[in-house]
């Protein structure tokens, strides 16, 4: 090959060369002019651990077993209690958020501060029992229960004993010791509670009775008042009459209705033998 043969090839290959740069000039001018792409629609996962539940939204009662009050100087006054405001910390909600989840398993611990008793080497924990109502469904107000262990130390042994505080009248009847299992206590107790809330829900349910359900005229309601104790073992049903009084009292256990009893003013009339038959057909609904 000769010189002006290689030349020539030189020159070849040089526009070959600029075709290239070219094309690559006006694809990168193109994708600069292009409008940028859509975002992405996955959602960006929260990697964020949320904070340490601070049970800051417990009932007044037990308040002070969490935060103690400063003692202001004599002749300081005590400040006057602000008025609520409402939440607007995107943070604090999460937390009332995490803190309402929590809720749903129905049993849930709580720390409390020991250094408010005066024994500080005793054990502190609090117990939160959570029923939800499926008549108005909603969470009822929550139990509570305050267990202190205390341990003897004596030349033979170690003694250990716990004492249950209680903020419901239901637990009174449980007591356990340090042989037992803590969970079992916490398990008999929530279930004593549902058991309760069951009871609840139906009497209330009597409150949606109407005449026409029984083939009485009209569709007024049967009942005027429903009201039952804590523990719903003594429940009183008062009739809608406007001549007369007629009451239907219920002694129940944990499982079954015991006694059954009736009150009743002056002025009845014929009408109480239907009325008793709707007493009879909701006694065996609410069994």
């Amino acid at each position: 090959m000769n010189a002006v043969e290689e030349i020539e090839k030189l020159q070849r290959e040089i526009e070959e060369i600029s075709q290239d740069i070219t094309q690559l000039e006006q694809n990168i001018t193109s994708l600069q002019n292009a409008p940028p792409p859509p975002p992405p629609n996955e959602v960006p996962i929260d990697l964020d651990i949320p904070e340490t539940i601070k049970h800051n939204y417990l009932d007044e009662s037990i308040m002070k077993y969490f935060q103690p009050k400063p003692t202001p100087p004599r002749h300081q006054q005590q400040p006057k209690q602000a008025n609520p405001t409402p939440i607007n910390d995107l943070e604090l909600k999460e937390n009332i958020l995490y803190e309402n989840i929590y809720r749903m398993f129905g049993i849930t611990t709580f720390p409390i501060n020991q250094y408010l008793f005066s024994n500080t080497s005793d054990t502190i924990l609090g117990l939160r029992f959570e029923t939800y109502s499926q008549f108005s469904h909603t969470y009822r107000l929550p139990y509570y229960a305050i267990l202190r262990k205390s341990t003897t130390t004596s030349a033979k042994s170690d003694t250990a004993t716990v004492t249950t505080w209680t903020h419901t009248a239901i637990l009174n009847r449980y007591n356990f010791t340090d042989q037992e299992n803590l969970s079992r206590f916490a398990e008999i107790v929530y279930e004593a509670l549902n058991k309760v809330q069951y009871k609840t829900d139906k009497f209330d349910g009597l409150t949606r009775f109407t005449k026409d359900q029984f083939g009485l005229i009209g569709d007024a309601a049967v009942f005027e008042k429903v009201s039952y104790d804590s523990q719903c073992q003594r429940v009183n049903l008062a009739f809608l009459a406007k001549k007369s009084r007629l009451d239907l009292e219920l002694i129940c256990s944990s499982d079954v209705i015991e006694i059954v009893s009736f009150s009743y003013g002056s002025g009845v009339d014929e009408r109480l033998g239907n009325q008793l038959v709707m007493c009879k057909a909701i006694l065996e609904i609410a069994r």
